[in-house]
Parts: structure tokens; sequence; C-alpha cells
């Protein structure tokens, strides 16, 4: 199978997207709560 040069730009883009994608799920369980000087009471 060979690959020419548009399909390795779209496996390229769906790869990044997927990764993007990944980053942002991980990073989004991180702090649940507020964030740092919001000024609410603990």
């Amino acid at each position: 199978m060979t690959l020419d040069w548009q399909s390795i730009v779209a496996l390229t883009i769906v790869f990044l997207t997927l990764a993007a994608f990944i980053i942002r799920a991980l990073s989004r369980k991180k702090k649940p709560g507020c964030g740092k000087n919001c000024g609410c009471g603990k």
C-alpha cells in the first residue's frame, strides 16, 4: 500500500486532533473547584 502526500497530511491532521481532544479531556479533571483568589470562603 502506497500513501500519497494527501493521505499523509490527512492522517497527520486526524492524529493531531485526537491528541488535542485527549489533552483537553485529561486537563479538565485536575481542579474541579474554584481557582485561586476568587474571594469565596472555604
